[in-house]
């Protein structure tokens, strides 16, 4: 899940490459203005390349944004897949997604930043896709937690969906401190261990 190094300087590159280029900081760029007011030319201006360059590859401001929501949920797809296909015990699975979150968070933040803005946006052009995002994560987490409950390791007096709801709920407090100053990455797994432990019902 490694970021494309973004370039400062017009370098020629085959289509596939400066569309992953491009693509890049685009993301950038959402995070940087917002999904609502990042343009072409603030892309351009990142990667280096003239505005109909990035026309080229987006051929509209609908494009870009499509593009750029698409790699974000390719993104937040992967880190749940990661941590719900492999059959992991439900606590084991949600630590796995806890910890995979704080790497995002803490070595992505693009992508958390453009995510962040998404969970607010109440736009009929990107909240219901947001949404679609939204329940395929929570399915995937509620699915760890179902076996949990089936095999007695759950004992909450919660649904399993319920439970991923609130998993998900605290990804929120996990990207804003983040951003505060005075807490780190391993005090921020730290809690998110405890979080999960807790939420499971498991003594800490």
């Amino acid at each position: 899940m490694e970021l494309v190094e973004t370039k400062t300087k017009r370098t020629r590159l085959d289509p596939e490459k400066r569309h992953a280029q491009l693509l890049n900081c685009a993301v950038v760029a959402f995070a940087n203005k917002g999904i609502g007011r990042a343009v072409h030319a603030d892309v351009a201006e990142l990667a280096g390349v003239s505005v109909p360059t990035v026309f080229n590859y987006f051929r509209t401001r609908e494009d870009l944004v499509d593009a750029v929501l698409t790699e974000v949920e390719r993104y937040f797809l992967e880190v749940a897949n990661a941590a719900h296909g492999g059959g992991f015990d439900a606590i084991d699975a949600l630590h796995e997604h806890g910890n995979y979150f704080v790497t995002a968070a803490v070595d992505h933040q693009e992508y958390v930043k453009v995510w962040l803005e998404w969970t607010s946006s109440l736009r009929d052009d990107v909240w219901p896709r947001y949404l679609l995002l939204h329940n395929r994560v929570i399915s995937q987490i509620a699915r760890s937690i179902q076996r949990g409950i089936d095999k007695g390791d759950v004992t909450v007096n919660l649904t399993a969906r319920e439970l991923a709801m609130i998993f998900m709920g605290s990804a929120h407090t996990v990207a804003m401190m983040v951003y505060a100053p005075e807490n780190t990455a391993d005090g921020i797994r730290a809690f998110m261990h405890r979080a999960v432990t807790v939420l499971l019902g498991k003594p800490l």
